[in-house]
């Protein structure tokens, strides 16, 4: 296992941090202050205004930034336009501590604070409070849900265990992404772009006012996307990407009763080209797939304010397929929650409770087979909150947990302690102990993968039935700091100690081989609770406006992680260095004039190594991302982006998983016009 250096170092801290300031004074001297823009910016709205900004995901009710005993960050609507980001995983690179590598053209590996990989499984994600993630591969397939980029409001990313609130699988972080209501949509917009690597992209969509408190909006969206770069031959990748969607939002106010109804369709066909392994004769093949898949959801939520607090009420039927070439998988889910919120004088008390059904069919091929093809299960659900106000305006308590009972490890419960102070209204501290699980998903317990032709024998990893949830005992610390009305600063250190975690013990030299189809033998290499780990990091926020038509972003993210306890045999090569040690990222988002703006990204990332079986190094890369918008009108808008600008092209990771073709990433430039009416 490959050492690495300690990531608290004090050189290595101050060099990073001294790095985003210097960068700020260097270039200070080169912007002068201009009238206030007629383009929707950021720029227009000071840094205290933003800390004020409300977040609903960290504790399921709205507070502000500055209030919250977490670390939270908000990707808002204006950062995601400016960054010139195409799709939700780039987006999502604005944030600190999320490590997000490009597996190919159409896939992506997303995680906060360590287990980086296609299916991070410590990871939740949801979309308006739905969540994504996949309970047959313990992950997001990110490729079949492309939201809109021009439909979101803003991106909530909570860094560190939320399993008190939302529940298992929330273990090292959140992401909540939020699009905006049909009443802050009406009217129309048309957005297109076109490009060397992004093809093409349209978008077109209408708001109008059924009456004065009732909105609806409609919208539909095709994009094609090229192939990479194929790392081994160095021509063209099998990893081109076409989708297309249409969905609608329909918000309504009756007697002060909040109502809400969603819902989108979508197809996606995202190509792969997958070496696979069987246990008979010629033993490997190399499959051609289009990645074909479908999606379908439609959700529902009330609310109902009362004299001291709120209650609601959501639900949600979601329709997912995905044909991944070595199997089919196909999951329907139901969701319903409700939830009451109680505010006296020195408590803010949450409370709800869930339920969750879903059935899925797994079509199963010679690479990969399921002891079950097809199963029912549900999750039942109640957790509680409190805020205790200690101190007026000084000391707050939170205590909360939540209890589960799901279909594969029984009750597991998940609770929380949190201690915020604020000595003074520019100053933040907190810290927090919480323990989460992750739960085991359907491939986990109940399928045998093959991952290695002869010799000897074929290699197979086989489920195991029994498996337990992963569980983590978090420690977390933050301090954020408003300086001034232009400069803020949010700093989170946290240490983990992971248990239980899922690895393979690989066959003895007394292992029994198994038989497929009662012919072919095969050496299994179990899959089960073999690991412990722990992990410990820092990041570093700095948000500056030297001039009123200049805004700098920077931060760093420092991560290193241990196995400990193993099994005899196991290792923990399947998660240890598949993270990066170090992350920056330094962003500058200039209003040249009025109707003029700049942005530059510059980004560095660590080297990172996959695979157990057959290991990977990805070497460290430095990109840098450009941005020239023109507001040619007062409703149109026009910019060009270039991305990875440094080189032609740059591998981000070797998806280990599912032994896809390596794939470069190359330079791309596009043009794209966004239209209003």
């Amino acid at each position: 296992m490959t050492k690495h250096p300690p990531p608290f170092a004090t050189k290595r801290l101050a060099f990073l941090v001294s790095t985003v300031f210097a960068l700020a004074s260097s270039t200070a001297s080169l912007a002068a202050p201009v009238a206030a823009s007629n383009m929707d910016s950021v720029l227009n709205l000071s840094l205290e205004e933003l800390m004020q900004a409300t977040v609903t995901s960290a504790s399921k009710k709205s507070q502000s930034l500055a209030e919250i005993a977490g670390a939270v960050f908000v990707i808002k609507a204006d950062d995601i336009r400016r960054s010139g980001a195409t799709n939700v995983p780039e987006a999502l690179r604005l944030a600190p501590g999320v490590q997000v590598a490009a597996i190919s053209q159409n896939k992506w590996s997303v995680s906060i604070r360590g287990f980086n990989s296609r299916f991070s499984n410590k990871l939740l994600v949801m979309v308006d409070g739905r969540a994504i993630y996949s309970a047959g591969f313990s992950g997001v397939f990110w490729e079949h849900n492309d939201i809109p980029l021009n439909n979101i409001e803003r991106i909530e990313v909570i860094r560190g265990p939320g399993g008190s609130i939302w529940g298992a699988n929330a273990v090292n972080g959140i992401i909540n992404i939020i699009t905006y209501s049909a009443k802050d949509t009406q009217g129309g917009l048309i957005s297109a772009a076109a490009g060397n690597e992004l093809r093409g992209v349209g978008q077109a969509r209408y708001g109008w006012a059924l009456d004065e408190e009732t909105h609806l909006r409609l919208h539909a969206q095709t994009k094609s996307v090229d192939a990479g770069q194929d790392a081994v031959t160095g021509g063209k990748a099998w990893d081109n990407w076409k989708n297309q969607q249409a969905g609608f939002r329909l918000d309504a106010t009756r007697g002060g009763d909040n109502y809400s109804l969603q819902g989108a369709l979508s197809d996606y066909r995202a190509n792969d080209r997958i070496t696979a392994f069987t246990a008979a004769a010629p033993y490997v093949a190399h499959l051609n797939t289009d990645g074909a898949g479908q999606t379908g959801h439609l959700l529902g939520r009330w609310e109902h304010p009362t004299d001291n607090g709120s209650r609601s009420l959501q639900a949600f039927i979601d329709h997912n397929e995905n044909d991944m070439g070595v199997i089919r998988y196909r999951i329907d889910t139901f969701d319903l929650e409700y939830q009451q919120q109680i505010i006296g004088d020195k408590h803010d008390l949450v409370w709800g409770l869930g339920y969750r059904s879903s059935k899925d069919r797994i079509d199963t091929t010679p690479h990969i087979l399921f002891s079950d093809t097809g199963k029912s299960f549900s999750l039942y659900s109640a957790f509680i909150q409190d805020d205790i106000t200690l101190v007026p305006n000084r000391w707050r308590l939170t205590l909360g947990a939540r209890l589960e009972h799901n279909a594969f490890t029984g009750v597991e419960m998940q609770p929380n302690i949190r201690l915020l102070w604020t000595p003074t209204a520019q100053d933040s501290l907190w810290a927090a102990v919480s323990r989460a699980v992750r739960t085991p998903s359907r491939g986990e317990r109940a399928s045998t993968v093959f991952i290695a032709p002869p010799p000897p024998l074929p290699f197979a990893t086989v489920g195991d039935p029994n498996m337990t949830a992963e569980k983590l005992t978090a420690l977390d610390l933050g301090w954020r700091r408003q300086w001034s009305a232009t400069l803020t600063s949010d700093v989170a250190a946290f240490y983990y100690r992971h248990a239980d975690l899922r690895g393979g013990l690989p066959p003895g030299p007394t292992t029994v081989p198994l038989l497929y189809n009662g012919l072919y033998p095969y050496l299994p290499v179990a899959m089960t609770n073999t690991i412990g780990a722990e992990s410990y990091g820092l990041e570093v926020a700095v948000d500056w406006l030297p001039a009123p038509n200049w805004r700098l972003q920077g931060n760093t993210s420092l991560f290193h992680i241990n196995p400990r306890d193993p099994l005899p045999g196991a290792t923990g090569s399947e998660f240890s260095d598949t993270t990066p040690g170090h992350q920056v990222s330094l962003r500058s988002s200039l209003d040249i004039t009025p109707k003029l703006q700049w942005d530059v990204w510059l980004r560095r990332v660590g080297k990172i190594i996959t695979g157990s079986f057959m290991t990977t190094v990805t070497p460290a890369y430095t990109s840098l991302d450009m941005r020239l918008a023109w507001k040619a009108g007062r409703d149109l808008e026009i910019s060009l982006v270039g991305q990875n600008l440094l080189d032609s092209s740059h591998p981000e990771i070797v998806m280990a998983e599912i032994l896809s073709a390596p794939v470069k990433i190359e330079r791309g430039v596009y043009l794209k016009a966004d239209w209003q009416f």
